[in-house]
């Protein structure tokens, strides 16, 4: 059936179904696309002055208002929805269209965001994921993309990646197998990531390996996005998965932290372990989950006194965080006391759906359950554990509810003490206030939220190449020693999550410190005062002012003090001049990206180790879009970048700076109206988002002839 209309200047446009179309498009930063750029739009908060420098005049209504009053004015909207995944929409909604006033409002309102964004909401969204499917977020790979993973990995806009979220959507959160619609975890985590730790949201890849499901209600629902097949296992599994960490290091290098999330127990521990060694590697079901409930017996031992090793401790459920948790238990144990990390493991005690890990079960549990496996008569029930083993320390991992009964808790008062209010809590998700003999108590979390983004931010400011397990003791004493008696006397084991940033600072000091101790950080020198340092590498949320810059009149200058051959010949720079030429900066390592339409320049002199901090990358601006049809060559938007150098900061250096060093040449013909996008440079790296072309129109001739 054919459909289409009149045809335009490129004939395209009576285009029927069977006819192929060409998707011209060119970047161009003009005010419609600028109001549609998520990470440089700021609605009705655009200066008069930038309405006019960027095209943006008509095209708003006419009043001002601030970040503040946007805010406060979504937020206002978000309280009156009553559905919470109404409130997830409205949140991922704003996130597509301006990015930095979802991170305001998800820091200023971190205790009531977080359960919206992340864990309870986020699980129903995950279900009906294909149903609220508006905008694709992350980064899908599936069977189907089998030997070109690489190539999908390039397909992802930005470059400068440094934190991974990765699932394959077998185990979301405790509601089993969701197959392509775990998205929703790694979008998720990412924002934390973001929100809490500071990591620049550029750098944040989340990503979902669609490699089937076997959900039969997802593979019915004829809303359902991913792959409809069963779930691949065995050799098919593990080679994907085995071409994707080789592609994100050769895409992204050594120093690009890949968090493993929600994979199904007998996958998680396997590809920890295969990868650890190899890559820079993480899994929050394992070592997050432990480190934030290490954390919270550390803070707990210091309000009541005693020691890891005083306790004898009992988990209900034995997969990826219940022995996640007893393995750093262990650890930090054998740390301090010297023991070996075998004889601490006996003093650790699991249950898991067959019942107690005992000796004579030895060999039929998985690797993963086999340490923890000690000589015991065999047990099948919690409360029969709990009478026997005696524990001082009684922990829950599972997914099942309702397993801590009156009868196991009056089990563990007989011989312990009874807090009669006087404990603190902490759990995974968010309760509400009880009262308890005319107080109130607000239940605290143990969220692992309080640990991942500090320690991913540690990572990528020290650019350590590997995680240690003395990385994860370090996190989880640094988030315990945030814990103080004035929230202990509330009920809270960790103070309450509107200090999250300051918390994740010192965790990512710590875990930072851990990893030069060890020699694992590749980002020299050290800084000398790493809190400081890891706050002022936190990404701020705050709109940046966006300004115009015209370099033009002093182009002949500027190249021939840099020793610049202009449009042609091999260009050479002189490395001490261009630092100096270009702007200061401080210490650290810097590279310098210089870029030609055709060739690209070489660096050619300055001193050896100079010449080493700097790396040669080739990046294209742009090239004139012609389409074939056209009629009128004077419609064409001829203006194409000839040349372009900028100085950037490191992929790893996060600080925000305030500077901008642009050489352009143009060709002879410019538009009336223009803006040409510097998309490949980040919010964080300069000042100059978009440069303005505007009025050029006979500055090119006589001054700036290439």
């Amino acid at each position: 059936m054919a459909g289409g209309g009149v045809e335009d200047v490129y004939g395209e446009d009576r285009a029927t179904e069977e006819q192929l179309i060409t998707p011209w498009s060119f970047s161009v930063a003009s005010g419609h696309q600028l109001l549609r750029d998520p990470r440089h739009n700021k609605g009705l908060a655009f200066s008069e002055a930038e309405r006019d420098a960027h095209y943006l005049r008509g095209l708003l209504p006419p009043a001002i208002v601030s970040q503040e009053h946007q805010e406060k004015k979504i937020m206002h909207n978000l309280r009156s929805y009553t559905v919470p995944l109404h409130r997830y929409i409205a949140m991922m909604d704003l996130q597509e269209r301006n990015e930095r006033l979802f991170y305001k409002l998800l820091i200023d309102n971190v205790e009531e965001l977080l359960p919206v964004v992340y864990t309870p909401v986020v699980g129903e969204a995950c279900q009906k994921y294909g149903s609220i499917y508006r905008r694709p977020q992350g980064l899908y790979i599936s069977l189907k993309d089998k030997g070109k993973v690489l190539e999908v990995l390039k397909n992802w806009p930005e470059r400068s990646i440094q934190v991974i979220v990765v699932t394959d959507g077998e185990r979301i959160l405790g509601l089993g197998d969701l197959g392509c619609q775990g998205m929703g975890i790694p979008v998720g985590k990412l924002s934390l990531y973001t929100a809490l730790g500071g990591v620049r949201p550029s750098a944040c890849l989340p990503i979902t390996i669609d490699v089937g499901t076997n959900n039969e209600t997802l593979l019915n629902d004829e809303y359902y996005i991913g792959l409809r097949q069963r779930r691949a296992t065995g050799e098919e599994y593990h080679e994907l998965l085995q071409e994707f960490m080789n592609a994100v290091k050769q895409n992204y290098g050594e120093k690009v932290l890949v968090q493993f999330e929600d994979f199904a127990n007998h996958n998680a521990f396997d590809l920890l372990a295969k990868y650890s060694k190899s890559h820079l590697v993480f899994n929050d079901d394992i070592q997050g989950t432990a480190s934030v409930v290490l954390a919270g017996l550390l803070a707990a031992l210091r309000m009541i006194g005693g020691g890891l090793v005083d306790q004898t401790y009992l988990f209900l459920g034995a997969g990826e965080a219940g022995t996640g948790i007893a393995e750093l238990i262990a650890l930090e144990m054998s740390k301090h006391t010297e023991l070996p990390v075998d004889d601490c493991r006996k003093k650790i005690w699991l249950v898991d759906s067959k019942g107690l890990l005992v000796e004579s079960r030895k060999e039929s549990l998985q690797h993963f359950k086999k340490p923890f496996a000690h000589e015991h008569e065999e047990l099948k029930t919690l409360l029969e554990a709990v009478q026997s083993i005696k524990p001082t320390v009684l922990i829950g991992t599972s997914g099942v509810g309702k397993t801590f009964t009156q009868e196991v808790i009056e089990a563990m008062a007989s011989f312990n003490e009874w807090p009669e209010g006087g404990g603190g809590w902490g759990s995974a998700s968010p309760f509400d206030p009880v009262e308890y003999e005319g107080k109130t108590f607000v239940p605290g979390q143990s969220n692992n939220a309080y640990v991942f983004p500090g320690f991913g931010l540690g990572v990528v400011i020290s650019g350590a190449i590997r995680v240690h397990d003395d990385m994860l003791l370090a996190a989880s004493e640094a988030l315990a020693e945030e814990a103080t008696q004035e929230n202990f006397d509330k009920g809270l084991i960790f103070p309450p999550f509107t200090n999250i940033r300051k918390i994740s600072a010192s965790i990512a000091a710590k875990v930072a410190a851990k990893a030069y101790d060890l020699g694992l950080a590749s980002r020299l020198p050290r800084p000398d005062d790493l809190v400081k340092y890891a706050e002022s590498c936190m990404y701020t949320p705050l709109y940046r002012s966006y300004r115009v810059a015209l370099l033009l009149p002093t182009l002949d200058k500027c190249a021939q003090e840099l020793g610049w051959v202009c449009g042609r010949g091999v260009s050479k720079i002189d490395l001490k001049l261009a630092r100096s030429k270009l702007g200061r900066y401080r210490e650290g390592e810097r590279r310098v990206e210089l870029m030609r339409a055709r060739r690209w320049c070489e660096i050619v002199r300055g001193p050896k180790k100079l010449r080493e901090e700097f790396v040669a990358t080739s990046c294209q601006i742009g090239r004139p879009i012609q389409p074939p049809s056209a009629h009128d060559p004077n419609s064409r938007p001829l203006l194409r970048a000839l040349c372009f150098a900028r100085i950037v900061i490191d992929e790893q250096d996060m600080r925000m700076q305030d500077f901008s060093h642009f050489i352009v040449l143009f060709e002879s013909q410019f538009p009336s109206s223009y803006v040409e996008d510097s998309q490949s440079m980040t919010e964080d790296q300069i000042s100059l988002d978009y440069i303005s072309l505007r009025g050029l129109r006979g500055l090119h001739q006589g001054n700036h002839q290439g």
